[in-house]
């Protein structure tokens, strides 16, 4: 640090705030941050794609509504390509923050007004387009993809034919077994978000065979999908199985507090609070109020208190205590942000769902869209969240935002099995009364 000249210095700040920071920055330190810093090298794309990239990701789960922080998030990208038009890496945000605006209805207008030069991002926004959903047509391109930009493909097409097709591409140049792992586990990952839970099952089979610990056998976030995305239960319930014998005794957690054992206690607690075994869901939380309690524990006490406070809603079975709720929803928006992916975004849809049985439509539909976060693990924030977003958007009244959402969550869909296909239906159907009352 203390050898970089003074806009190099900036620049490190505007990549680890915290680092510089003397206490914990609360989300809306974080953005502030970062753009008072970035006023003072408005000439380095490298500054414009920081805080972008911020916005992007982790606006709505910063308590920005998601156009308001796609908005910001555009406007940061076109600056660096203005900058510098040869930054390839900010086209695959940026293309992103435009299709997510308009329900991907725009890829390839989008793609050709950035001329795109990144070939997997060009492949995506064909696939979107309509150009072909035959893999053959696009096998001259693929064959110059190395097996990452083949995932990126994978990714960008999810929902339809052509992503199994480049996933297995993508296996097949894969050189080691911890390869193979990670591509499997973003197989089960797609084809959850994509409404396949029996192919997301035979996925979780092959993993298993891959895995070298637990945990990479079965990881935590099949838990949430059962919990709150109607996911596989038997999986869940041995991923649950898995971080339940992680656990250390209390006594011994008390001694030596080490990071991962309050995550570990709110994920036992949730999914107690899903079997109905009170008992469980109870210790959970005395424990992760005794770590709250500990002034000197190394990790911060908060953090268990808002685990702990979750779990009180999910405990839960009538109206919610409203201080608490009021509270716990404070903490998600305004607080330091201590997770993101399927932690943040559970522990966010209970606070939605929470206002939704206190009959305030408005405040579950704001704390449902801070699940919206651009993450690479996880699945919640494609499936129960987006889902939950507009209907609590309909509830309140915001049909706009509701049929926007839904757009965007139907899209990658194409391929449900019949068990999901249900529930799309039902929200295909919402959108046919909305547009008759239109019409």
């Amino acid at each position: 640090r203390d050898r970089l000249g003074p806009r190099d210095l900036v620049l490190l700040e505007m990549t680890v705030p915290q680092a510089f920071a003397n206490h914990a920055l609360n989300g809306r330190e974080y953005i502030d941050i970062k753009e008072r810093l970035v006023q003072q090298i408005p000439d380095r794309p490298e500054a414009w794609y920081l805080i972008g990239d911020a916005y992007f990701h982790s606006g709505s789960a910063l308590g920005l509504p998601y156009d308001e922080a796609l908005r910001r998030a555009r406007y940061a990208f076109q600056r660096v390509l203005a900058l510098d038009p040869g930054v390839t890496y900010v086209q695959m945000h940026l293309a992103n923050s435009e299709w997510g605006a308009d329900g991907f209805g725009r890829a390839k207008q989008v793609a050709d007004s950035l001329h795109a030069t990144v070939p997997w991002l060009s492949i995506g926004a064909r696939v979107f387009a309509g150009d072909s959903t035959d893999i053959a047509h696009y096998r001259a391109d693929m064959e110059q993809l190395n097996r990452d930009d083949l995932v990126m493909v994978a990714a960008l097409t999810a929902g339809t034919v052509i992503s199994d097709s480049v996933l297995a591409m993508a296996l097949a140049r894969s050189t080691d077994a911890g390869q193979r792992r990670n591509l499997v586990l973003w197989q089960r990952r797609l084809m959850m978000q994509t409404g396949r839970p029996a192919a997301a099952r035979r996925a979780g089979e092959r993993l298993r065979q891959l895995a070298q610990t637990p945990a990479e056998t079965v990881p935590s976030e099949v838990m949430y999908d059962a919990v709150l995305a109607g996911g596989d239960a038997a999986a869940g319930a041995e991923a649950a199985a898995v971080i339940a014998s992680d656990l250390r005794p209390a006594a011994e957690a008390m001694s030596r507090p080490v990071f991962g054992e309050r995550r570990a206690l709110f994920e036992v607690g949730l999914w107690a609070s899903f079997r109905s075994d009170t008992a469980t869901l109870s210790s959970a939380i005395k424990r992760l109020d005794a770590i709250a309690a500990r002034r000197d524990s190394l990790d911060p006490a908060a953090n268990a208190l808002l685990y702990s406070n979750v779990l009180r809603l999910v405990a839960s079975t009538g109206v919610p205590e409203p201080a608490l709720l009021a509270r716990t929803d404070s903490v998600l928006r305004d607080d330091p942000p201590y997770d993101y992916g399927d932690q943040r975004g559970a522990m966010n849809l209970v606070v939605a769902r929470s206002w939704e049985r206190a009959g305030n439509a408005g405040r579950a539909a704001a704390a449902a869209e801070r699940t919206r976060v651009w993450e690479p693990s996880g699945t919640l924030a494609w499936t129960a969240g987006l889902r939950d977003i507009g209907r609590l958007k309909l509830a309140a009244g915001d049909t706009v935002g509701a049929v926007r959402v839904w757009r965007d969550y139907l899209m990658t869909r194409g391929q449900a099995e019949p068990s999901q296909r249900k529930i799309d239906d039902e929200i295909r159907r919402k959108l046919g009364e909305i547009g008759r009352k239109k019409g």
